[in-house]
């Protein structure tokens, strides 16, 4: 079949602008979960970063998981010297923005799991955002010593 010149000048705008406007949605993608795997009832961390690819912003409030009993948004970092945790209702992710989970910042603490976990093993750790948005994501038990994803 033989297109004119107009006709895939029009297909190809017309991809464009359905490009366009899939860019424009956007969506929230959390990116490199992992939990650094703490053995026994020790309180282990979880860190992702979360993409904001959407036109507002976006507020993450909680976080749970069918493998964990509790699980808390944490921050820590350091003031005076001191290295202090502490625990944060929320996180604001500006439109456009990310925020990154990662030691030394930002984390997920995760408590009291339900059953004994393993190094290796993956969890399901579903993020909560007002406005009933949330993400299941799939979070790879990495062993103490990890400092990232891989």
């Amino acid at each position: 079949m033989k297109r004119s010149t107009g006709s895939v000048r029009l297909l190809l705008l017309l991809a464009g602008l359905v490009w366009a406007g899939a860019a424009h949605a956007g969506d929230v993608e959390i990116r490199e979960p992992w939990i650094r795997h703490m053995p026994g009832d020790t309180p282990s961390g979880g860190y992702f970063r979360i993409h904001n690819g959407t036109d507002s912003a976006v507020r993450l409030v909680a976080a749970e998981s069918p493998a964990f009993r509790r699980i808390m948004l944490h921050r820590s970092g350091s003031e005076e010297g001191s290295s202090r945790m502490e625990h944060v209702d929320r996180v604001d992710v500006p439109a456009g923005g990310r925020v990154d989970f990662a030691p030394g910042g930002y984390h997920l603490m995760l408590m009291a799991p339900r059953e004994e976990l393993a190094v290796g093993e993956e969890v399901a750790v579903t993020l909560r955002f007002v406005g009933g948005r949330e993400k299941t994501v799939s979070f790879p038990l990495r062993p103490p010593y990890a400092q990232g994803p891989k």
